[in-house]
């Protein structure tokens, strides 16, 4: 899956969009949720992902190489 230009994306994703932006499964994306580590909303029984949070959680990981 191509990641989408800043000018097209969604503020909200699709739990299988989210899993596909941040490539990860769908349990490592749950758990996330769960732990706070990024931000979900409801709508009706529907959840989607902030993108925003997903972004800055996948920002703030850490880089191969950089605590040696």
């Amino acid at each position: 899956m191509q990641m989408p230009s800043t000018q097209n994306a969604s503020a909200l994703l699709r739990v299988p969009e989210a899993c596909d932006y941040a490539r990860v499964g769908r349990t490592k994306l749950y758990n996330l949720i769960n732990n706070g580590a990024i931000e979900a909303v409801k709508i009706g029984t529907a959840t989607r992902i902030v993108r925003a949070s997903l972004d800055a959680c996948l920002a703030s990981l850490p880089r191969l190489g950089d605590a040696q």
